[in-house]
């Protein structure tokens, strides 16, 4: 270019020269940056529809001496029930050479189901804006929506029958069965004497019991009647999982209760209560992964009982009908639910008349509030801790002008998984 404008060439050919300069460093420069990048995802092992949910980014530049500038990363979601599509965006200005740094964003599910990540692509335009280097990765990922959780009243167990625990035969062998120890008081006429707590009453000058706590659990059957037809709410029948999900998780929060789950809709699926997280998730995913239907599987759901030889003392219905209007569609499924329910106690419970017995007033199908039990929580801290490595530098940048590409809260629906970015 130089000989060239010495010798008296035309001013056009050098400009065509400087232009063809710019467009060889950005495309050196971008390739050569995004070339070394590598990205590794951890997601949150609970999600659940209504509430955000975190999605974390480890970018490792992997370069010796040249930084990546104005990395932007996008993580395509489809949902499998719809095969709607959407879009995590994040973004981050500086990767050091050698160095890594750490990205979130917040998604917010409004529906609960099973959805896809289909891969990773990472891009930068840097340093001029003329061209984007593209790297794709594959890193595909099936992820399970939990349903909304609602907040229980206080006293929603006064809904049910209360069984005492630990007052059989065997029970007596193995140990006490009073119930936990919480204090002393007088003593009382029926009183036993192996109450008595003989050092305080040779101190007080008269007889003093101990008191235990009423020792009570739930041995319950929470069964899902995900019953919808054209003339329906489609809503009513979310609201009913909803609860079943909610319901379910106050049980597993104390661990005398047992409780088992009986979802049915298009398909039948028994599980069968345990204690800890990895049930509860379970639980969890068989309620995400129910689909409405005009005609229940009832019969095939019985067959499971029996098969399991399922004998709960407190039987829960929760439906989106009535049972006078359960037993006028399904007549063979009310008389097979009628005689297994004669040993139990069964409560029936219509969403549609029902929800407020057992959530909070202010608490709606509209704005949920999600309170995870503590084992939960605890798993999810040390899925959180063994699986993301430490990062020095946590950042969210945008990578362009363009919406969407700033680090944020991104909107994911059912029939339409685009939403705004709210910072």
């Amino acid at each position: 270019m130089l000989g060239g404008a010495l010798r008296g060439f035309n001013l056009l050919l050098v400009l065509a020269g400087l232009l063809v300069g710019v467009l060889m460093i950005q495309w050196r420069w971008s390739r050569r940056s995004i070339e070394k990048i590598r990205i590794s995802r951890l997601l949150s092992p609970n999600i659940f529809a209504g509430k955000a949910a975190k999605v974390r980014y480890q970018i490792h530049n992997r370069g010796y001496w040249m930084p990546a500038w104005m990395i932007r990363l996008e993580d395509t979601v489809e949902s499998v029930q719809n095969h709607q599509l959407g879009v995590i965006a994040s973004g981050t200005p500086l990767i050091e050479a050698g160095g890594q740094s750490s990205v979130s964003s917040e998604v917010l599910f409004s529906h609960r189901g099973k959805y896809k990540l289909l891969g990773l692509k990472a891009m930068t335009c840097f340093p001029f804006s003329l061209s984007t280097s593209i790297l794709e990765t594959s890193e595909a990922e099936d992820i399970i929506v939990f349903p909304r959780l609602f907040t229980m009243q206080k006293h929603w167990r006064k809904h049910l029958r209360k069984r005492s625990a630990g007052h059989s035969a065997q029970n007596r062998r193995q140990g006490s069965s009073e119930g936990e120890f919480y204090g002393l008081r007088e003593w009382r006429n029926g009183d036993s004497q192996k109450w008595i707590h003989w050092r305080t009453s040779a101190r007080l000058g008269e007889l003093a019991v101990r008191q235990f706590e009423d020792q009570r659990r739930f041995d319950t059957c929470v069964i899902v009647d995900a019953f919808s037809d054209e003339q329906s709410d489609p809503d009513t029948p979310e609201t009913a999982i909803s609860l079943a999900a909610s319901l379910t998780l106050e049980f597993l929060k104390s661990k005398s209760d047992h409780v088992d789950l009986l979802s049915i809709g298009k398909s039948a699926e028994l599980i069968l209560g345990q204690t800890g997280g990895q049930h509860a998730r379970k639980l969890l995913s068989s309620l995400a992964n129910l689909g409405a239907s005009d005609h229940p599987e009832w019969t095939a759901a019985f067959d499971q009982v029996r098969s399991q030889r399922l004998i709960p003392k407190e039987i829960i219905v929760i439906s989106t009908r009535t049972q006078k209007q359960f037993q006028s569609t399904q007549p063979l499924a009310h008389d097979l639910l009628t005689a297994w329910s004669r040993q139990n106690h069964l409560v029936w419970s219509d969403v549609r008349t029902d929800l407020k017995q057992w959530i909070q007033a202010e608490d709606s199908k509209e704005n949920p509030v999600t309170n995870r039990p503590k084992f939960l929580e605890e798993d999810s801290a040390k899925s959180s801790a063994s699986e993301m490595p430490e990062s020095h530098d946590e950042r969210g940048g945008e990578s362009d002008g363009s919406p969407g590409t700033r680090g944020g809260r991104k909107l994911v629906g059912d029939s339409k998984l685009e939403g705004e970015v709210l910072s």
